[in-house]
């Protein structure tokens, strides 16, 4: 199987330099309109924080970048493997494995960003202060984003893999529907917010939906037939 993953990811790495240019570009893009409407609004201080904006724009965007590559990863080319001679679990691991190494060269191109822009700005001695006031915890978020691909593309590409087109309408919904009552939920969890028992008992089904979610999705991407 070792082997068969090692196939996976070199056939895959042509693809890198694709998603890193189109993130790249929509990254570029968000930024610019970011910030030239922050400073025609806020003038010498939106200013003074052009370097911060750029880098948050672009540290979300490669997030989105990041769970974009994890799920087209295993909806489209994880059934156009098995049209070859390789058994799930090496297509399913080298898959895995392709969407865990872009996603850390996503987040490494956003490391090495960020103070080029203060380097650019010439505020590379606000660099270091502000690197100092980020939480102990903040440093540990680094594996969040492949994590979470990785646990997105499998349970995306078992429900297209068990439910097929069906599927590909449940996941345009399941991700929809946020944003239509953004505001509804914004205010339910404020909410809950001052309710700690409820907001406990979300949180406990979160992180079960969290863990059960993509192993029913490895399931079915072992097992179903592929529609």
């Amino acid at each position: 199987m070792l082997r068969t993953v090692r196939a996976i990811l070199k056939n895959d790495s042509a693809d890198l330099w694709t998603e890193l240019g189109i993130g790249g570009g929509i990254a570029l893009l968000t930024a610019l309109v970011v910030v030239i409407a922050l400073m025609l609004a806020g003038g010498p201080v939106a200013a003074a924080n052009v370097p911060s904006i750029v880098w948050g724009v672009f540290a979300g965007i490669g997030c989105v970048v990041i769970l974009v590559i994890g799920v087209l990863r295993m909806t489209a080319v994880f059934p156009m493997l098995l049209l070859f001679p390789v058994t799930r679990r090496a297509a399913v691991a080298g898959e895995c494995a392709t969407v865990v190494l872009h996603a850390l060269a996503v987040e490494a191109i956003i490391a090495v960003f960020g103070p080029f822009v203060f380097l650019l700005c010439g505020q590379v001695s606000v660099l270091p202060g502000l690197l100092a006031r980020v939480p102990w915890w903040g440093w540990l978020l680094g594996p969040l984003p492949p994590l979470a691909a990785v646990l997105l593309a499998l349970f995306c590409g078992g429900v297209i893999a068990r439910f097929g087109r069906r599927g590909g309408w449940f996941l345009y919904f399941f991700f929809l529907v946020p944003c239509w009552f953004a505001s509804p939920i914004i205010d339910w969890f404020e909410q809950l917010a001052l309710s700690p028992a409820q907001l406990r008992a979300l949180l406990a089904a979160a992180a079960a939906a969290v863990v059960l979610l993509p192993l029913v999705g490895l399931r079915w991407l072992l097992r179903a037939a592929v529609q």
